[in-house]
């Protein structure tokens, strides 16, 4: 065989291009923003993210002016084709007075909806330029983040709560449902602004709630045995006033209309 010769071209000059980094004008807020994103994927009942005292909690009190954001996706299984993950949000003011929160604007969006009744905004390919009209986004955070910027609230989403002392009270109960999708993948994106009146703790937490068509939330005390499911459809249930009890340091439960309550055991 003939040597088989290499051409090997001298190396290229670098190529310098001077350039000036500017800082961007503003600034960021003080506001403190909650951010409910790990684990992304959810697949049971747990303690999503907790400003409660105790071991596995933040212990940070919240008061006047926060924000909260939460993205989950959840995943079923072909054993059940038709669940449905719930997102619940729960506050509990840290003294012995109530405390009243408000929704200054909020939004929240599946990516798929099911039932053909919750905000939706599946992933679409979108051209490199659009109009925005309030209409164009790809995703649930596309659409929320969208809504937010346009000044537009969910009109699912109550606009205050007062809550009371001793216990928690349920803000936002909204489900993830995969029934009918394939594959069996749905996500939520939620977006809230809050302003509180006095010191409290807010948590976020995932669980399979059981529901029956005339099921509503309703306060409950210690001991009773309250409904707390969502109706005949998956549509965002604010249900003020829907409370969760506390079980001392060991986390926070669900009281269900069947006799077995899900207790979620720590941070999932």
């Amino acid at each position: 065989m003939l040597p088989v010769l290499l051409a090997v071209s001298p190396a290229a000059a670098p190529v310098l291009r001077p350039q000036e980094v500017r800082a961007l004008p503003g600034g960021l807020d003080g506001v403190l923003m909650l951010n409910d994103n790990n684990p992304e994927l959810i697949s049971g009942p747990g303690i999503l993210l907790s400003t409660f005292g105790g071991s596995g909690h933040l212990d940070v009190p919240l008061s006047g002016r926060f924000d909260l954001f939460s993205h989950h996706v959840y995943a079923g299984t072909p054993e059940q084709p038709d669940s449905t993950m719930w997102l619940a949000v729960v506050a509990q003011p840290r003294g012995d007075e109530p405390v009243h929160l408000s929704l200054l604007s909020g939004s929240t969006a599946l990516s798929q909806a099911t039932d053909g009744r919750e905000a939706q905004a599946p992933f679409l390919p979108l051209p490199e330029r659009m109009r925005q009209d309030g209409s164009t986004y790809a995703g649930p955070g596309s659409r929320v983040a969208t809504e937010l910027l346009l000044r537009q609230r969910n009109p699912d989403l109550p606009k205050r709560w007062t809550l009371a002392p001793g216990a928690p009270t349920t803000l936002l109960l909204l489900p993830i449902p995969v029934q009918g999708l394939d594959p069996l993948l749905n996500g939520r994106n939620l977006q809230l602004r809050l302003q509180a009146s006095g010191p409290l703790s807010v948590a976020t937490l995932s669980g399979p709630l059981a529901w029956r068509r005339s099921c509503r939330l309703r306060p409950f005390s210690r001991g009773s045995r309250p409904c707390t499911g969502m109706g005949s459809s998956n549509r965002v249930v604010g249900a003020p006033g829907a409370r969760v009890q506390r079980l001392g340091r060991s986390g926070l439960r669900w009281r269900r209309s069947s006799s077995v309550a899900t207790r979620l055991p720590g941070p999932a």
